[in-house]
């Protein structure tokens, strides 16, 4: 229903992933969205997926992921597909496997775009030390890089770089864990932009040219998140 009631409301990108078991759920919500509204079509939908660090081990089992993706999402294809996580599970952090396996990895990402099983390749939670690594192997740098991004994690250096990069930053969890809403400066400034405090949690990320993606399962909620691009902060606000 949240994924519906999202695109009723005039979202079209949906983010999901392997990891989150809801890919079904997404592609019935996307059915339901469109047998109601005949103007919507799939191809107004920028679907984002991801493999998860359990099945990014090798080029094989990436390939494999991205087919058990489509068959979930019903889809032939899937928009920006994303490496979830920088590493491998269930391996120590300093096992040589995390390099080995972003480079196979990343690797059959760039041979399913080119069969167009996705038309963008990304990563998520990549610091600047694994974008910079990227630059020696990858065919194609990432089109995105989907990290936590907010007032409270700012992320100043990794934007940089991924600016430098020509990758756009995916902002998860926009309005931090909770705690910001209630904060005394973004309540101010909500004040100030006559908006909600997630509005104007959302336009500051929409200011740094962020993609933000909140969460929620409440349609009120999803509409109002919705229009935070409408929303102009203030010089003072949109620098802090």
């Amino acid at each position: 229903r949240a994924v519906a009631a999202a695109l009723r409301c005039g979202v079209r990108l949906l983010d999901t992933a392997s990891i989150y078991k809801n890919e079904g759920e997404v592609a019935d919500g996307i059915a339901a969205a469109m047998a109601a509204d005949p103007t919507l079509t799939r191809e107004c939908i920028s679907l984002v997926t991801k493999a998860s660090a359990y099945e990014l081990k090798t080029y094989e089992s990436t390939v494999a992921a991205l087919h058990a993706s489509l068959e979930r999402l019903r889809t032939p294809y899937v928009d920006v597909y994303l490496l979830h996580w920088p590493g491998v599970a269930r391996q120590k952090h300093s096992s040589e496997a995390h390099a080995a396996a972003r480079r196979e990895a990343w690797r059959a990402l760039e041979d399913c775009k080119a069969e167009g099983l996705c038309r963008a390749i990304g990563v998520s939670n990549y610091e600047v030390r694994h974008l910079d690594e990227m630059v020696v192997y990858a065919r194609e740098m990432p089109a995105t890089n989907q990290i936590e991004c907010h007032p409270a994690f700012r992320q100043d250096a990794l934007r940089a770089r991924c600016a430098q990069l020509g990758c756009v930053v995916q902002a998860y969890s926009p309005l931090g864990t909770g705690e910001l809403l209630e904060d005394r400066h973004v309540r101010a400034a909500a004040r100030l932009c006559n908006c909600t405090t997630a509005q104007v949690l959302l336009a500051w990320g929409l200011a740094r040219g962020c993609v933000v993606l909140p969460r929620s399962a409440d349609e009120g909620r999803i509409e109002e998140n919705a229009k935070a691009e409408t929303v102009v902060l203030t010089e003072e606000n949109a620098k802090a």
